[in-house]
């Protein structure tokens, strides 16, 4: 069984996550391939007191084909980038996103879980801390 913090038990102020934004490659730019590093600003500070944290980043072609990748939080004070890679499947007999536009949206969670322990489905259900950013469209070739 789970059980959040009630409300009346956070304190009388509470400081929502900054949202996460893509840098790199930013709206309306081009990778210039298939292979490329998404760059994310880092907005969870270690100071939340959580065990760790979680950049979850969507991308969709104009098919509709996605990719979900995940970037693990680092350790500082909340600053700097968070480094997901793109790879380029085909080279492993996949298929990867087409070339043409990309939407890509990000999220942060935030979660006090046994990292041992952790599920996939305990990142929707058990985040203290959630922020997500407006889609930006970039293009891939």
């Amino acid at each position: 069984v789970v059980a959040r913090r009630r409300s009346s038990s956070v304190g009388a102020t509470t400081a929502p996550l900054d949202v996460p934004v893509i840098t790199n490659p930013v709206a309306g730019a081009t990778t210039g391939g298939g292979v490329y590093n998404l760059l994310v600003t880092d907005v969870l500070p270690d100071s939340v007191g959580l065990s760790f944290g979680l950049y979850r980043v969507q991308l969709t072609d104009a098919d509709g084909r996605g990719w979900t990748l995940v970037g693990l939080d680092t350790l500082d004070s909340a600053g700097g980038t968070i480094t997901i890679s793109v790879q380029d499947i085909a080279a492993q007999g996949g298929s990867g996103l087409m070339d043409g536009a990309i939407t890509a949206s990000v999220e942060v969670f935030a979660l006090e879980s046994d990292r041992g322990h952790f599920l996939w489905t305990d990142l929707e259900r058990e985040h203290e801390f959630f922020s997500r950013a407006v889609p930006i469209t970039f293009t891939q070739n």
